[in-house]
C-alpha cells in the first residue's frame, strides 16, 4: 500500500510513453510482453519495486549492516526511486536494479567462506542479466571485483569464475541470434550502440534543475554521514558498506560511456543510496525520524504530480 500511494501519480501522468527501446535484449522482450505504457506497467512496476524492496530488507538485516532490524532500507529506496517523475515508469533500469540486487546478496554472502565459486559464478551472471536489461549495469562488473577484493582474499581462479558467470548470459544470447542469423543485429543494437561518450539526452529545465538539486543534496548527505554508517559496526557490516561505497562510484562512472542517457540513469544510484540514507534515520529520535519522514512523502507526492499542478 505505502509503494501503492508512492507511485500513484503514475497513474495521472504521461512518463510511461517514452521510448525505451534499444537500452536491453531483454528490456526489449519485456516491453513485447507488456506494453511500457499503460495501467498494466504502472501496477508491474509497483510490484517490482516492493520486490525490490523486500529484497534490500532481507539483505540488511542478513548482514546486519544496520544497528537493528527495520524496514527503512527498502522504505527509502521505494522512497528514492519514486522521487521524480520520470522513474515512476517502468524503465528497463528499474527492471535491471532487481538483478544488481541479487549480484549484491551474492556478493555479500562470499564474506570469508572458503567454498565460494558458486557465490561468484552467480555474482557474475545476475550482472551479466541485469546489463542485458540496461547496458550500463555492465560497470558493476567491476564493482563485484573490487568487492570481492574487500570481503576476502581474492584469486585469479576466482576472477575467471566472475567473468565466466557474467558471459553465460551474453553467449545465451548470441547463440539464439546466431541461430536465427540476427547476431549482427544484436551486437549493434544491444552493445555498439548502448556506448557513447557522454552522451547526455537530458533537458535542461526548471525540473530538470530541480531534480539535479535534489540527487545533489542526497549525495551530500551520504557523503558526510560516512562516519555515522561506520559507527558501532562489526568488521563485515563496515566491509560491505564499504562495497555499497564503491557502488555509487562505479554508478558514476557509468555516466560516461553510456548513450542516450536520460534521468531515469540516476536510478542506478537508488540500491546503494537507499540503504544507505536510512541509516541517518536509525540514528534520529523516533518522533523526528516520523516527522522528517512525513515531510519528505509529503514533498515527494507534490513534486510527481508538479507537471499536472504547477505546469513546470
Amino acid at each position: 500500500m505505502y509503494i501503492l500511494l508512492i507511485r500513484g501519480a503514475a497513474f495521472f501522468s504521461s512518463v510511461g510513453e517514452m521510448d525505451y527501446s534499444g537500452y536491453g535484449v531483454l528490456s526489449d522482450w519485456v516491453y513485447s510482453l507488456i506494453s511500457p505504457i499503460g495501467t498494466g506497467a504502472v501496477f508491474g512496476g509497483i510490484f517490482l519495486v516492493f520486490i525490490q524492496s523486500l529484497l534490500i530488507n532481507i539483505i540488511v538485516a542478513k548482514f546486519r549492516m544496520a544497528t537493528t532490524v527495520t524496514l527503512f532500507p527498502g522504505l527509502f529506496y521505494a522512497l528514492l526511486v519514486s522521487v521524480a517523475p520520470e522513474f515512476l515508469a517502468l524503465s528497463p533500469i528499474l527492471l535491471a536494479n532487481t538483478f544488481f540486487i541479487l549480484a549484491l546478496w551474492e556478493l555479500f554472502e562470499s564474506y570469508r567462506k572458503n567454498n565460494v565459486a558458486g557465490h561468484i559464478v552467480n555474482i557474475g551472471f545476475w550482472l551479466g542479466i541485469a546489463s542485458l536489461f540496461y547496458f550500463s549495469e555492465i560497470v558493476f562488473l567491476l564493482l563485484a571485483f573490487i568487492g570481492l577484493n574487500v570481503l576476502r582474499a581474492f584469486r585469479l581462479n576466482e576472477l575467471l569464475m566472475l567473468i565466466i558467470g557474467f558471459c553465460v548470459p551474453y553467449i545465451a544470447c548470441a547463440v539464439y541470434f546466431f541461430w536465427y542469423d540476427g547476431f549482427g543485429n544484436f551486437w549493434q543494437a544491444y552493445v555498439l550502440n548502448n556506448c557513447a561518450f557522454l552522451d547526455i539526452k537530458i533537458d535542461l529545465n526548471i525540473a530538470t534543475y530541480i531534480n539535479l538539486a535534489l540527487f545533489t543534496l542526497i549525495s551530500l548527505v551520504i557523503l558526510f554521514s560516512v562516519n555515522v554508517y561506520y559507527a558501532k559496526k562489526n568488521i563485515q557490516a563496515q566491509k560491505n558498506i564499504s562495497v555499497l561505497f564503491w557502488g555509487l562510484f562505479f554508478g558514476l562512472l557509468s555516466f560516461v560511456f553510456q548513450s542516450n542517457l536520460r534521468l531515469e540513469h540516476f536510478l542506478i544510484f537508488m540500491v546503494p543510496s537507499g540503504i544507505l540514507l536510512s541509516f541517518n534515520f536509525l540514528k534520529l529520535k523516533p518522533q523526528t525520524a516520523e516527522a522528517v519522514h512525513l515531510l519528505l512523502f509529503a514533498a515527494i507526492l507534490i513534486w510527481q504530480f508538479n507537471p499536472n499542478w504547477l505546469n513546470i
